[in-house]
């Protein structure tokens, strides 16, 4: 498998947690940085995708939904609606064109209320 160019970092708020309840509200963060000088760089597309629970499709996001907070660094705030397990993918792409450039991807369950 070859390597891809670039370094993708991904992190939720709340951090350190992977069982939420629904109804609530995480911020995904990403950081992308030059696989070889460490550089933050911001991709040309950054593709932030989630497939939730049964009869969900998968839901792209993509700038301006996406928050960049500086160069190489972004966020999106996700609403929790359906129990369940959910799948988050950071899938940028890049020069020249839409190229794939890394990914990263996790996984969170979400519960009923009082569970």
């Amino acid at each position: 498998m070859p390597t891809t160019p670039v370094v993708v970092t991904m992190w939720l708020d709340p951090p350190l947690q992977t069982d939420f309840q629904v109804g609530d509200v995480v911020t995904w963060h990403a950081a992308f940085v030059d696989r070889q000088t460490r550089a933050p760089v911001t991709p040309d597309v950054i593709n932030f995708v989630y497939s939730s629970p049964p009869g969900l499709a998968n839901q792209p996001v993509t700038t301006p939904a996406i928050t960049v907070d500086a160069t190489g660094v972004c966020h999106y705030d996700l609403a929790l609606s359906t129990v369940g397990k959910w799948i988050l993918t950071t899938a940028p792409q890049g020069n020249p064109g839409l190229v794939s450039i890394g990914n990263q991807s996790m996984v969170l369950y979400v519960f009923e209320t009082g569970q």
